[in-house]
């Protein structure tokens, strides 16, 4: 995966649908923590 910005998760590999939300939901709590912010899904699933 390639992380350009940070709104954003390109797969440039092989990962599957499972793994890109799995690194999603692994970060939220993190940014929960460190900024107080709540992070929401806004998925657009292209190709």
């Amino acid at each position: 995966m390639a992380i350009p910005v940070a709104n954003f998760l390109i797969n440039i590999r092989a990962a599957t649908t499972a793994d890109l939300e799995g690194q999603g939901e692994a970060v939220m709590p993190n940014v929960m923590l460190k900024f107080g912010a709540v992070l929401a899904w806004e998925i657009k699933r292209v190709g």
